[in-house]
């Protein structure tokens, strides 16, 4: 009777003991899930740092450019008016 009854806490204790190791197997796994979500969002925020560096880069180029086309369109209404006063003058003497 002893003999059945330390089977029987004996089958109670494993069961246990498998129940506890299956749940530290589950929460391993769901760590390693976890390590590998975080390196996937540790690279897609370098991408983006790396996209917003670039952007940064290409509007202060962009601006010394559209500095310089401002600049030549004012040059241009200048050479405009030069070129009506010519015009205007021209057409008169004939």
């Amino acid at each position: 009777m002893n003999f059945i009854r330390f089977l029987s806490l004996y089958d109670k204790i494993n069961k246990v003991i498998f129940s506890v190791d299956y749940m530290v197997v589950e929460a391993a796994d769901i760590l390693l899930k976890l390590g590998d979500l975080a390196l996937y969002l540790q690279a897609l925020g370098v991408i983006i740092i790396l996209w917003i560096v670039f952007q940064v880069i290409a509007l202060l180029l962009n601006r010394n450019r559209i500095k310089e086309i401002h600049i030549i369109k004012e040059e241009m209404k200048i050479m405009d008016k030069k070129l009506d006063k010519i015009i205007a003058h021209t057409g008169r003497h004939r």
